[in-house]
């Protein structure tokens, strides 16, 4: 049964939402289109008339959660319930609401006071909590997803994954679904150990970048590329093809001549790169003659200002 609001804990919320906004350097426009809402709702918002949801507030929280090296900010500081770290240092996630089958209406002080334990348990330092039957997969994908970055996240994916791992084999014991997750992750953790092995046997060290990526493949990947390789020599005979994916792919003409004789294999990420250009190109000229265009690349979001930055570990609060 829902709660009418507490309009002290409302206004504390408010206020910090508008400090969330400031500290990140958005204006109401931008971070209303960052959390899918209306300027005006922003403004009802941090004027105390409209209180926050927890599918806003998590955005908010999350503003910057694709720049690089880049934390959520501390759930229970949007609460009013500490002062620091205003920012954590390891990327917390919060499941959005349908994973966790939540009401969309749903207040963001209503889910900090059923969840309170265990976001004391997030934000602790080191991060101790038992994440509920609900926020196992979140939480396992999560860590995929931090895997797939391939950038300086070492000390973060260590937090996600103890978090999710400790969880899950407690959660095990009870429940069929943690058990399933718990042998996805061990499956998953199985295939990496083989790739990090094979980095460490076949890197040579003179090579160039883009020839000494071999071997970071998993096998599923292996398979689907030599089912498509089949295609490729029709595909890159065509005048221009080949200048086209090595344009694509940001090698060297000469390294893609290469891959695609079989004297070398490209690394993992030149393979998903192949794999999803060849697939482009096969799916245009089913559609037609003449329609086949290079796939556009992800774009890259400029960086938000970083000025909210945590006081010295010793002066937080814990």
């Amino acid at each position: 049964m829902r709660h009418p609001p507490d309009f002290e804990i409302e206004r504390r919320i408010s206020a910090r939402f508008r400090e969330l906004r400031e500290l990140t350097c958005q204006s109401q426009a931008r971070f209303a289109k960052i959390l899918a809402v209306t300027r005006d709702r922003i403004a009802n918002i941090e004027a105390g008339r409209t209180p926050l949801r927890y599918r806003e507030a998590r955005r908010a929280l999350n503003a910057q959660e694709d720049q690089e090296r880049t934390w959520p900010f501390n759930p229970l500081w949007l609460a009013g319930e500490v002062e620091w770290p205003i920012q954590m240092d390891w990327p917390l996630l919060l499941p959005n609401a349908e994973s966790l089958e939540l009401p969309q209406a749903l207040r963001f002080s209503e889910f900090v006071g059923m969840h309170h334990s265990l976001l004391v348990g997030l934000t602790s330092d080191p991060p101790e909590p038992e994440l509920p039957a609900t926020w196992l997969q979140p939480y396992l994908f999560h860590w995929l997803r931090l895997h797939h970055k391939e950038t300086d996240l070492n000390k973060s994916v260590v937090f996600v994954e103890n978090v999710f791992a400790w969880s899950a084999k407690r959660a095990a014991r009870t429940s069929a679904r943690a058990a399933h997750l718990l042998k996805e992750y061990n499956q998953a953790k199985s295939a990496m150990r083989e790739v990090n092995w094979l980095e460490a046997s076949e890197i040579k060290e003179n090579d160039l970048l883009t020839e000494t990526e071999t071997c970071a493949k998993l096998s599923p990947v292996k398979s689907q590329l030599d089912k498509l390789l089949a295609g490729f020599d029709r595909l890159v005979k065509e005048p221009g093809k080949k200048t086209e994916l090595a344009r694509f792919l940001g090698a060297p003409l000469a390294s893609v001549s290469r891959w695609l004789s079989g004297k070398r294999e490209p690394g993992r990420n030149v393979t998903l790169k192949m794999l999803r250009w060849v697939e482009h190109q096969q799916r245009q000229q089913n559609k037609g003659p003449g329609n086949a265009t290079t796939p556009p690349e992800p774009k890259t979001q400029s960086k938000v200002s970083s000025h909210a930055k945590e006081q010295p570990r010793s002066n937080r609060l814990k």
